[in-house]
């Protein structure tokens, strides 16, 4: 099973789960203008940070990328944006 990458990392978690709640619902009803809404409350609410965690239940154990690995990420995504580009995409 691969690593869950979280969106952001924040200290106001009842409000970012309050969000989540009205996230799923929109997106039950495929209301995707709340979604998308709703979606930016939450990431407003939080910093994104490159670390990983075993599940997405388990939350206390956080696992830092190596900056090598951001690096290399980044150059495979410079090669995907290129290669889009050539292909008028």
């Amino acid at each position: 099973m691969p690593p869950f990458v979280p969106p952001c990392i924040t200290d106001k978690e009842a409000a970012y789960n309050e969000i989540q709640v009205a996230v799923d619902d929109a997106i039950a009803r495929r209301d995707f203008d709340t979604y998308d809404a709703k979606s930016e409350q939450q990431c407003a609410l939080g910093i994104f940070r490159p670390v990983m965690l075993n599940s997405v239940v388990e939350t206390e154990a956080y696992i830092a990328f190596h900056p090598r690995i951001i690096a290399d990420f980044a150059t495979v995504e410079e090669i995907g944006r290129n290669m889009l580009a050539e292909l008028d995409v």
